[in-house]
């Protein structure tokens, strides 16, 4: 059974069309800054390709596949085959925010008593090691938790086998720790035919980002000022009420 909670029982309604006219501008204002925010990003995200591909370029997969099948064989292989199926829980790492981009990582692998640090420069197969390393432990029967990248939602930050107690993850936090490093297998000949290219679109890239941020900023503000609005209409102790009656009904669910 769904129940719906409407939060709109607990405001003034009346006080907020008072401000009917200031509220929608400010909603509009804030709907135009999102929309510019989103396309400093899609820019951003065809820079990161460009990124990606120059590294490709010098690439040797056929050692990343080889390290790759290394750690399988060292961490899941062995492993007891579990007799049930397997869940995968699909999660966001880290996000762009007013703040930059943030994450919390300590809260979800902090906590994990085997870290591992996959370290290498965008497109030279880092989210794809982790994919295989993650599929071949749910064949395994083994759940396991994958964390993605913000921009390029398909790319894998950190995976998290519970059952093994073991996580593998991109985040610099962690590079103090036992490191598979991708890096050495660059083709540097191959690279430095790119060095312009790379430098120009590393930098375009970051440029974007931190104007993702500056707009993200813009967009709190706008926030907050829609929140003065609301805030002095919001009857806050009926909604502590609802909120007490939900976690007592749960607490009494079977």
């Amino acid at each position: 059974m769904d129940t719906i909670i409407h939060l709109g029982d607990y405001w003034n309604e009346k006080n907020l069309r008072k401000n009917k006219d200031n509220i929608i501008e400010e909603i509009n204002a804030n709907g135009k800054r999102y929309k510019r925010t989103y396309k400093y990003l899609a820019a951003a995200k065809v820079i990161h390709d460009d990124v990606e591909w120059t590294y490709t370029q010098a690439m040797d997969f056929r050692k990343v596949n080889q390290l790759t099948n290394e750690i399988i064989d060292r961490f899941i292989t062995k492993q007891p085959e579990l007799d049930k199926l397997a869940k995968e829980r699909h999660l966001f790492g880290s996000a762009y925010t007013h703040k930059g981009q943030i994450d919390y990582v300590e809260t979800y692998i902090g906590e994990i008593r085997d870290i591992f640090y996959v370290k290498g420069a965008p497109g030279i197969g880092k989210s794809t090691l982790l994919e295989k390393v993650a599929k071949r432990a749910t064949e395994k029967g083994y759940n396991v938790e994958i964390y993605h990248e913000p921009l390029e939602p398909e790319k894998i930050e950190h995976i998290i086998i519970p059952e093994l107690n073991i996580a593998f993850t991109t985040n610099t936090k962690y590079q103090e720790k036992e490191t598979f490093d991708l890096h050495q297998f660059i083709n540097l000949k191959k690279l430095n035919n790119y060095t312009e290219e790379l430098k120009y679109s590393e930098k375009l890239f970051n440029q974007l980002i931190q104007d993702v941020f500056l707009n993200l900023k813009k967009t709190k503000v706008k926030q907050e000022a829609m929140e003065e609005y609301y805030v002095p209409n919001i009857h806050f102790e009926k909604i502590d009420e609802v909120r007490e009656n939900i976690i007592k009904e749960i607490l009494t669910m079977e």
